[in-house]
């Protein structure tokens, strides 16, 4: 399998250029999980390359996930905010709203 392609998020992106770190760190390692009609053109599981200070929203945008698109969003099996700023080594799950009646 070819190795996952770095995310660069837009110049002032929220989270990513917060810290003043983020400009001389190196990249960090994240897991990305998307569910259900959130794989559809995308993945089902892939390992990207973010720079520090990125948050759950940045990684979002990146993959070109609208706002509300992920319903449910989840940081190592545990609820997160979209705020939610990542570590080197965290799992991101993102899950859409799900419907049926």
């Amino acid at each position: 399998m070819p190795e996952s392609p770095a995310l660069h998020p837009p110049s002032g992106a929220a989270g990513c250029e917060r810290s003043p770190v983020a400009n001389r760190s190196m990249p960090m390692q994240i897991e990305v999980h998307l569910f259900a009609t959130l794989r559809q053109g995308r993945f089902r599981q892939k390992t990207l390359q973010v720079p520090p200070g990125c948050t759950v929203a940045d990684v979002c945008r990146q993959l070109v996930i609208g706002d509300g698109e992920a319903a449910m969003l989840m940081v190592n099996g545990a609820a997160a905010q979209a705020d939610h700023q990542l570590a080197p080594g965290d799992e991101v799950a993102l899950f859409p709203a799900l419907g049926g009646g």
